[in-house]
């Protein structure tokens, strides 16, 4: 039955969304954490770390799912001990923005971490996990053309770090015009002041 399941679930994933939009990746962030907030009880706590808003190209339900399934395993892992979830965003490479869910729980060794995105693979207690969370994630992610990457360590906790396609490519000469744009606003306002009146001068009336 939970294979059939897993097939079912894995169709729906990699099956092409029906909204894919621009979604803003501080406003998909700042939306998980409110959400996770109502179960964050202290000394569990959640942060926000975006550095951009760049939009993603992503069904706004999935993108969701993603973030709501990863800070979620965030906080179990961090269960009994207290800790910190941060939910961030930056700037990857052209045409790419990184998301960042990290939380600094009981971590895992190298051989859990390799299985967590496998499927009928959990660390969680019987009755509490499928072990389908993470696996549907790495679907999701996978159909939007986006990638994931999972970094452990056993006490430090986990990171997990994905890359998804953004809706408009960065075009990498725009900081280069905006600098110079502004360089030549200086040079303006410097050519207009060489025939302005000096500072404590006065014009003729």
């Amino acid at each position: 039955h939970l294979q059939r399941l897993a097939g079912d679930l894995t169709a729906a994933a990699r099956s092409t969304p029906a909204k894919r939009v621009p979604v803003s990746s501080r406003q998909a962030v700042e939306a998980a954490a409110r959400l996770l907030r109502h179960r964050a009880r202290a000394p569990l706590s959640i942060e926000i770390d975006a550095r951009t808003e760049r939009a993603v190209l992503a069904d706004p339900g999935r993108l969701q799912q993603v973030l709501l399934n990863l800070g979620s395993n965030g906080l179990d892992a961090m269960e009994g001990r207290g800790g910190v979830l941060v939910l961030a965003t930056e700037e990857a490479s052209s045409g790419w923005v990184r998301f960042r869910v990290e939380d600094n729980g009981v971590g895992m060794s190298d051989t859990v971490a390799t299985k967590a995105l496998q499927g009928f693979y959990t660390t969680k207690a019987t009755g509490k996990g499928t072990g389908l969370g993470l696996y549907l994630v790495r679907e999701i992610v996978q159909s939007h053309g986006a990638k994931i990457e999972l970094v452990s360590k056993p006490g430090l906790g986990t990171t997990f770090l994905i890359e998804w396609p953004t809706a408009t490519p960065l075009d990498p000469q725009e900081g280069v015009k905006d600098h110079e744009r502004i360089e030549d606003d200086g040079a303006d306002r410097g050519r207009r002041g060489e025939h302005s009146p000096r500072a404590g001068s006065h014009a003729p009336a």
